[in-house]
């Protein structure tokens, strides 16, 4: 049988001719015939060799598949599978592929019992399917409950054949979904029955008979090629996007939206009763599900909301920044990039006395350039300095002014004492241990230049017509030395009381009397005064300066404020039209309902502004020890992450679906690698993907906030130290391949149905798609035409080319769109967290959860909402690599799995998946409890692993306190065991990295043996 998509991978060539459909009745198959048609049908290898190696057909932007196929079967059954074909070529090609799978399904039902047989032989000869039922049946035998092993042996088969159609839906074009739910559905009866007939057999008789299933030979790949495969498409509908503005509903879910709510603001507001709460968070924090009318072509947030358009700042500064001041400091000191330079070249610096300047020295030079012209006697620390303030200071500065960010305008208006700008972070540390020397440099230098200040609040207010700048100032008057240094101490407790992770605006210290005099105090200090209180690390300055300003631009463009006291007025109003007419309890129920959600609103404006659950004391001795312990508890506990984070794979087949991935994954590499590197840096310019710059989701993830360069030698040290875990740990490679695959698939997504948008061709999907992402008609029309004059279409990946457009609007919806995709596909927890879980003692007790609170809201309602194909197979495909991470793990600490039921790797594949969210999580503490004989374990008598390893304590309250817990007993009764031995290991660095693990266990073996230990106390 010859292969149908013959051809070049241009399109030109042979171009393949339609068979003819169905068979005559006299017509007989060669055996050949038979089994090559259910191979080719049935296989899931066989389709995913042919669909890997599909051509590659040149584009015809005029092109227009209906020309083609108007008039025929085609168009009438199978319409939508064209709806994305660019040249006639294709069309063609796919034509060819639907008329092969209806002559295969043809000669399979001609072909009488031999045509059955070989259709059943195919499915069974595959991987799918034969190695999970013989793992399976090797343990089905080992105890006698019938009804118990029909349940196991129906769970096994149909999962393992669910997963067979997941990939066959994906890669054929006329499988018919009720063929899938037949074929799982016979699956799992047949594996019933097959599991209630395993409990008669004897142990040995059944890990016989698994053998003989397992060692039966496959189809080989070199004969795979004689077989066809198919593409699925997407739906094809009227419907456009809109840009109207509706009541901001949530979506369906079959309730666990609802049920799930109470976990964190963002949920609670898009549930609540009241429509302007609701329509405010939509506008202020990412929302990762539906709204009821995206599907109307309603945008959730025009443009993307507060925090998806703060968080396309980060993309900025990693890929304009860091990442050419890293080449510049690799040119510096190599005369060349050299992979690793400032690791590399920082240890030469300290330790072979190479003459050059570290890394951490280079930056430093950076900020005194930045100080004196961005000028400096080291070309590149110049260069790099020009960059720094080019692409991002000047930047972030002039759209504060634009936007009105308060007080911002007059501080650049009026300059500071310093040649050129830069952002002071001052280390509150230091500013609260020398408290009195920095209140003596202030006043000093107030005295010296207080005429010239008090001259010119006066020309501002001769300027600006305004007579009392700041309640209780008198600028035409000198003060007296007492004023002058109770004012610079007020200065001083206005530093001490802020975040530490944030920049300090006019606005913080523009408050109480002689408020005006305090920030112009400041902006006419020298920063040579203060150098030993602000922070020189231009790493540090500049991350922490953005994520500022970032966030006060975005919240001043979307609603005109920082505070949104207009928002919240419409709140109360809404609360109080909601009372009217209503009985008493009623109107209590609703007034109590717009208290919680102003308080919700409020804490999700102080969370994304960093300045959540500030404690009176910042920088006191209790919270700068927990963030010690948080950041060792990353390094000593997360070694395994990234095999724990194996089943984010499934996550793009979950949300894009199978077929889509599957094209952008792997179509590239028969085309070239150019296109695809392209949109990995359109991806990263969006925010998604700078993980080896800026470890982003591992931070989220691990509970470690914005405390870069904070804290005593030690403290820095351990900081240091946790930034690069990521890399030692594998974890920020995987998180940065894993993020900007994800963010190809989105923008290529996002592009092709704008264009579909473009001639009405965009299904009801789709339309949602676009819309849950804030992007209106109006916006898809200023995108589609950016994209026209810049952008570029290569095969299965579009790359848009931001970098050229000339819409401002377009660019930073464009952006906000793809990393507000990504990060609910890749999961980075965001306003679903718990409020709890911001303040100092949440972090402790909370740490490492907010990957399941995230996982809640982002794979569980998610995927509920969707309820299409692409979820089912993702699931899947989660789930089966759950598994595959428990094993790798169980085998990175040398845990012997050979004893594990089916149910338990159920379990396990479960947990690991994330699909849960934080309900397998209380189902893990729970099984430490009493209420364990209501847990998962107590009802299958298996217990997750995830949790195994930690005491009660720990369960409930964190890695902290498990910590506690362990240690407190060491030593007490005056003997020391094996296990002693292990706790102590486990307090250090590293020591679970999953290939250093190995390396540790011999150590602790070592250590035993050496000095006598025993395995267990007396």
């Amino acid at each position: 049988m010859s292969n149908v998509f013959a051809g070049d991978a241009a399109g030109g060539g042979r171009t393949p001719t339609p068979a003819p459909l169905g068979l005559p009745e006299t017509q007989t198959q060669s055996s050949l015939e038979v089994w090559g048609a259910a191979f080719g049908y049935h296989n899931t290898v066989v389709n995913a060799i042919n669909f890997m190696t599909q051509p590659h057909f040149k584009p015809d932007p005029d092109y227009n598949p209906q020309s083609l196929i108007a008039g025929t079967k085609f168009e009438s059954l199978y319409g939508d599978r064209f709806t994305g074909d660019r040249s006639e070529a294709e069309t063609r090609w796919r034509m060819g592929k639907i008329e092969t799978e209806e002559r295969q399904r043809a000669i399979l039902a001609a072909g009488g019992w031999e045509g059955w047989l070989a259709g059943v032989t195919a499915g069974v000869l595959d991987p799918t399917t034969l190695i999970p039922i013989g793992g399976w049946i090797g343990v089905a035998g080992k105890t006698g409950r019938v009804l118990i092993r029909g349940a196991e042996g129906a769970l096994v088969t149909a999962g393992s054949v669910a997963v067979q159609e997941g990939v066959l839906q994906g890669t054929q074009e006329t499988r018919p979904l009720v063929e899938s739910f037949y074929a799982i559905t016979a699956a799992a009866l047949l594996g019933g029955a097959l599991g209630a007939g395993m409990a008669f057999l004897t142990r040995q008789e059944a890990a016989d008979l698994a053998g003989r299933l397992i060692n039966i030979p496959g189809t080989r790949a070199e004969e795979a090629d004689m077989f066809n495969v198919g593409l699925g498409g997407g739906s094809v509908g009227a419907a456009s996007v809109a840009g109207a503005r509706g009541t901001g509903e949530a979506a369906g879910s079959l309730g666990a939206g609802r049920a799930t709510s109470f976990q964190g603001p963002m949920p609670r507001l898009i549930h609540s009763p009241n429509v302007e709460s609701r329509n405010v968070i939509r506008d202020l924090a990412e929302n990762p599900n539906q709204l009821a009318e995206n599907a109307d072509g309603i945008a959730t947030s025009i443009g993307g909301s507060v925090e998806s358009q703060a968080k396309v700042w980060t993309g900025i500064l990693s890929e304009d920044v860091v990442r050419p001041r890293r080449a510049l400091y690799s040119q510096y000191v190599y005369g060349k990039q050299t992979f690793a330079a400032p690791l590399r070249g920082s240890f030469n610096a300290r330790f072979r006395n190479s003459g050059k300047l570290s890394y951490g020295e280079f930056k430093e030079a950076i900020s005194e350039a930045a100080l004196n012209g961005d000028r400096h006697a080291i070309p590149e620390v110049a260069e790099a300095a020009r960059m720094r303030r080019a692409n991002l200071v000047d930047k972030l500065r002039d759209e504060a002014i634009g936007v009105k960010v308060p007080g911002f305008a007059d501080e650049v208006a009026a300059g500071t004492a310093d040649e050129s700008y830069l952002t002071r972070i001052w280390n509150t540390i230091v500013v609260r241990a020398r408290r009195n020397d920095l209140v003596d440099i202030i006043a000093r230098h107030f005295e010296s230049k207080q005429a010239d200040i008090l001259e010119e609040i006066a020309e501002l207010q001769r300027r600006t017509g305004v007579e009392d700048i700041g309640s209780n100032s008198r600028p035409a008057n000198d003060m007296t030395p007492d004023e002058i240094r109770s004012m610079a101490s007020e200065i001083v407790d206005a530093i001490m009381g802020h975040s530490p992770g944030r920049v300090l605006l006019p606005a913080d210290l523009a408050v109480g009397p002689r408020g005006p005099l305090k920030e112009r105090m400041l902006k006419s200090l020298p920063t040579s005064l203060v150098r030993d209180f602000v922070e020189r690390d231009v790493d540090v300055i500049d991350r922490i300066y953005t994520r500022t300003m970032a966030m006060d631009i975005a919240l001043m463009r979307k609603f005109g404020s920082v505070d949104l006291k207009e928002q919240i007025a419409k709140i109360n109003d809404e609360a109080n039209r909601m009372s009217e007419g209503k009985p008493p309890a009623e109107v209590n129920r609703i007034q109590k309902q717009k208290e919680k959600d102003i308080r919700d609103v409020t804490a999700v404006v102080a969370r994304l502004r960093g300045t959540y659950g500030i404690p009176t004391n910042p920088e006191g001795l209790i919270y700068r020890a927990a963030r010690v312990v948080r950041d060792l508890n990353y390094m000593r506990m997360l070694g395994g992450m990234t095999l724990s984070a194996v089943p984010d794979v499934g996550r793009p087949v979950a949300v894009h679906g199978m077929t889509r991935t599957l094209r952008t994954a792997f179509t590239p590499f028969t085309s070239g690698l150019g296109a695809i590197k392209l949109a990995r840096k359109e991806a990263r310019l969006a925010g998604a993907g700078n993980d080896l710059l800026l470890d982003d989701r591992i931070m989220s993830l691990a509970d470690r906030g914005e405390e870069f360069g904070r804290g005593s030698a030690i403290e820095r040290g351990i900081n240091t130290a946790t930034q690069g875990f990521g890399l030692v740990s594998l974890m920020a490679p995987w998180n940065a391949f894993m993020r900007q695959f994800t963010g190809i698939i989105t923008q290529t997504r996002m592009l092709q149905a704008i264009d579909k948008l473009s001639t009405g061709k965009l299904g009801t999907k789709e339309t949602a798609y676009l819309a849950a992402g804030g992007i209106d008609a109006n916006l898809a029309d200023r995108i589609a035409k950016q994209f026209q004059a810049h952008g570029e279409r290569n095969g299965e990946v579009w790359w848009a080319n931001t970098s050229e457009w000339t819409d401002v609007e377009a660019v930073r919806a464009f952006r906000s769109f793809v990393i507000r995709d990504v990060d609910r596909t890749i999961i980075l927890p965001g306003q679903e967290k718990s409020l709890w879980m911001s303040t100092e003692l949440g972090k402790v007790i909370g740490q490492f959860k907010s990957f399941s609170m995230a996982s809640t809201q982002r794979v569980l309602v998610s995927g509920l909402e969707q309820r299409d194909m692409a979820a089912m197979n993702g699931a899947i495909l989660s789930m089966a690599l759950g598994v595959l991470a428990a094993k790798l793990k169980m085998d990175a600490g040398g845990y012997d799995t050979t004893n594990w039921t089916p149910t338990k790797w159920a379990i396990e594949g479960f947990d690991r998946s994330g699909m849960a969210g934080w309900f397998m999580d209380a189902n893990n503490i729970m099984e430490k409890t009493a209420l364990r004989p209501i847990t998962a374990a107590g009802l299958t008598g298996e217990t997750a692993s995830r949790y195994q390893s930690r005491n009660v304590f720990g369960a409930v309250f964190g890695p902290t306190a498990d910590l506690v817990g362990d240690v407190l007993p060491l030593g007490m009764t005056g003997e020391w065991s094996a296990a002693d031995s292990h706790v102590a290991r486990k307090l250090v660095p590293l020591q679970n990295v999953f290939y250093l693990r190995a390396g540790f266990d011999a150590i602790e073996r070592g250590v035993n043996e050496a000095f006598g230990i025993p395995a267990r106390k007396n």
